[in-house]
């Protein structure tokens, strides 16, 4: 199940990153400070979602190709995607 797998790398990522904050010591890095002041998503807005939820839903297609289409189809739907991205930013930032 493409669900389950997600949830599963999702679990691992949370618990690394919650040890990671609770390891380093406290003037290693800011960040560590001010999300133990403020907590993980002190300073977010409604905009900050946007590209979660679009990262998000993102690797949930990816996931649904993987298992519908299989890994070749993957490939190439990556490659134009690529090639699409590319395009777009030639076009719109030259």
């Amino acid at each position: 199940n493409s669900y389950l797998y997600t949830m599963e790398i999702a679990t691992y990522s949370i618990v690394s990153l919650a040890t990671l904050i609770l390891v380093y010591p406290a003037g290693f890095d800011k960040d560590r400070e001010a999300m133990l002041a403020r907590g993980v998503f002190g300073g977010w807005t409604r905009l900050t979602s946007i590209p979660v939820f679009t990262n998000a839903m993102g690797g949930i297609f990816v996931g649904q190709v993987t298992k519908y289409g299989g890994g070749v189809k993957k490939g190439f739907a990556t490659i134009f995607g690529i090639l699409i991205t590319t395009f777009l930013q030639s076009f719109i930032y030259n």
